[in-house]
């Protein structure tokens, strides 16, 4: 689907499409997946192939944003992983106590590449994912 489309600074049609319906719907066994189905480097090779499936990784937040929709609250925002990758978030559920610097473990839906203009006057490169943190209150 065109709506769920590869991005520059803005969250997909797809995403939003996709956050409003897991605002209601999404419970954390729809995407707390033991396994992940992709990975980061993957989906910068080729989206197209790997939208859709479902992805966990941990991470700290570098930033969350509580976001008020006419369906509810979601969270966006950008998390670090491990090997320095980064993750477009909106998450769905609860977000906790969960800020800025949090360490925090994410599984979501990968929508696709979110390419963004960055404070060196670049561009970089994240995965966009609509999801949950793997919190009590989300299980």
């Amino acid at each position: 689907s065109p709506q769920f489309s590869d991005t520059t600074n803005d969250a997909s049609a797809g995403a939003v499409l996709l956050a409003v319906w897991a605002s209601r719907n999404m419970t954390w066994s729809d995407v707390g997946v033991a396994k992940s189905e992709t990975s980061v480097a993957l989906v910068m090779k080729d989206s197209d192939e790997e939208r859709g499936k479902r992805m966990c990784r941990s991470g700290r937040l570098i930033q969350i944003t509580a976001e008020k929709t006419d369906w509810g609250k979601l969270y966006s925002g950008l998390m670090m992983t491990g090997d320095g990758d980064l993750i477009s978030y909106l998450a769905v559920g609860s977000t906790g106590t969960l800020v800025e610097g949090d360490k925090t473990y994410f599984c979501g839906v990968v929508i696709g590449r979110y390419d963004y203009s960055n404070s060196a006057g670049g561009t970089g490169h994240a995965v966009q994912q609509v999801g949950m943190f793997d919190l009590p209150e989300n299980r």
